[in-house]
């Protein structure tokens, strides 16, 4: 009766839009079954970033025109419960004076370093009743775009060094502040693979280590998780569309951010319109109606996946006009139709108006309301947070549960990956439970693997093509052999004859002990 409530709410904020009211709620964050919960409840974000904290100036842009209180006033009064405040590596490790340019219109400004400026923001922000996502926006201030890679991935990257010691030094300032709840580990790594075994450009296996650093000093805090871009991208695995940085999770099911601690984790893709940058599918005959298969193909898919993590969107955004409206109009559609089935909100990019390829919500002058903007936004719920949780003051104590990770098993190519097996499945799809981890071998697609009692083998073409289960049955006795066990599969008798298709899953005789 609970859930029933709960969805009931948030389909009646869907007809009325505003905020969501939830009943008393005493815990913590969590993030699973596709959805973010407080206390078991679901909740809605609706966030905005604003950015600059990771600029020459060391704070957010617009100081210098307007006190801060108009900017947080602005986002609150205009239904948004939350924030995005990027940042740069260095920034935080080399905590540098805040430039002079704005002490006019914040006195406050004056004589703070760059982390004592986003604590006074933070606080603020609170007292609006504002959460908070912190990102690491660069590596460099004075560097953007850079290789995507963060200077390398990896134990002895440099780039993952710096990015750890940054997020430590956050959490540790930060891990009382009741309002700062998520960690976005790094901002579009475009330049990095995914599950690919190179330790120093797989992006996943460093959120892991990034992300349980973190949690050691701040567990309430959620990690929020990136995608790629499309070169290197996931093995195996090329997008017919193509795809935003930061915008590609296609690896995200197969070999999903596995933490120490379970339940938190968020998927946060990037996604943008015509007026960033125009993408082939925006010419499309179909345009606007052909993009939802655009944004399932690159990270909506995980939201129909029972048991998988919910998705925030981390950005999106453009110019309302032309076919940027087009687009802005069917994500709000696509938003509102998903927000209860694995999409629980998203950040709005961007406050500042000077953001190139999509303004802001706020006119050049700083002041003046983009209201076509405002006015489509506030289509999209949001939950308050005062109604949902009175006693939001206190949301850093919360207590969590010891429950570790409970990590999923699977197969791949015939090599074990991350400890186990993934039963008779290729990759996971509307007819495959998660949970169950066993696919209908009447319906999915796997790899052929063959066994004997003394070596393995494999069938493939270029394209390293996926069969039914009984197509895969029927091409391993045709050449006197029969599908592998789990336990072959497991103890590496097929390691080695995957074709260079090295992420494909394959088809197992039998079910993983376990599943």
């Amino acid at each position: 009766m609970r859930r029933a409530a709960s969805v009931a709410a948030a389909l009646a904020a869907l007809i009325w839009p505003g905020i969501v009211p939830f009943a008393l709620a005493n815990g913590c964050f969590e993030a699973k079954d596709g959805e973010v919960l407080l206390d078991g409840e679901p909740f809605i974000f609706k966030g905005v970033s604003w950015y600059g904290g990771e600029s020459d100036l060391f704070h957010p842009h617009g100081l210098w025109k307007q006190p801060i209180d108009f900017y947080l006033e602005f986002v609150a009064d205009r239904g948004f419960n939350a924030l995005r405040l990027p940042i740069a590596t260095d920034v935080v490790l080399d905590n540098p004076k805040v430039k002079s340019y704005s002490y006019n219109k914040n006195q406050w400004l004056k004589g703070m370093r760059a982390l004592e400026a986003m604590e006074y923001i933070i606080d603020k922000a609170a007292e609006y009743k504002l959460l908070v996502v912190l990102g690491i926006y660069k590596i460099h201030h004075k560097q953007w775009p850079d290789d995507g890679t963060y200077g390398d991935w990896g134990v002895n990257g440099y780039g993952e060094t710096r990015v750890t010691e940054a997020w430590e030094t956050l959490a540790k300032q930060f891990k009382k502040s009741w309002n700062v709840f998520a960690a976005d580990i790094a901002n579009e790594p475009h330049g990095s693979s995914w599950a690919s075994g190179n330790s120093k450009l797989d992006f996943d296996a460093a959120v892991e280590r990034i992300g349980n650093r973190i949690h050691k000093i701040a567990p309430h805090w959620l990690i929020f998780v990136e995608g790629i871009g499309s070169e290197p991208g996931y093995p195996g695995y090329t997008s017919r569309y193509n795809q935003w940085w930061g915008g590609n999770l296609c690896g995200a099911l197969d070999e999903p951010i596995e933490l120490d601690l379970a339940n938190r984790v968020v998927y946060s893709p990037h996604v943008y319109g015509p007026s960033s940058f125009d993408q082939h599918y925006f010419s499309h005959k179909n345009f606007p109606d052909n993009l939802p298969k655009v944004w399932e193909d690159h990270w909506g898919f995980i939201a129909k996946e029972k048991g998988s993590p919910p998705i925030v969107i981390g950005e999106w955004g453009g110019y309302y006009e032309g076919d940027s409206k087009k687009f802005m109009d069917k994500i709000t559609e696509y938003f509102l139709e998903n927000i209860d089935r694995g999409i629980p909100g998203s950040f709005y990019w961007c406050l500042n108006p000077k953001s190139s390829g999509t303004g802001g919500l706020l006119e050049d002058d700083w002041k003046t309301p983009v209201e076509s903007k405002l006015k489509v936004l506030k289509r999209l719920p949001a939950t308050d947070l005062a109604k949902a949780f009175p006693d939001y003051k206190n949301l850093h104590t919360c207590k969590l549960s010891s429950t570790p990770s409970t990590c999923k098993k699977k197969i791949v190519d015939g090599r074990p990956k991350r400890d186990g097996t993934r039963c008779k499945t290729s990759q996971f799809n509307d007819k495959t439970d998660p949970d169950v981890m066993e696919a209908d071998p009447k319906d999915a697609d796997g790899g052929v693997r063959c066994c004997t009692n003394t070596k393995a083998n494999s069938f493939c073409n270029s394209k390293c093509e996926r069969v039914t289960y009984a197509e895969a049955e029927r091409r391993c006795s045709d050449n006197g052999m029969r599908l592998c066990t789990a336990d072959e599969i497991l103890d590496g008798k097929a390691a080695g004859t995957g074709c260079k298709y090295d992420f494909l899953a394959v088809w197992t005789s039998d079910s993983a002990s376990g599943c």
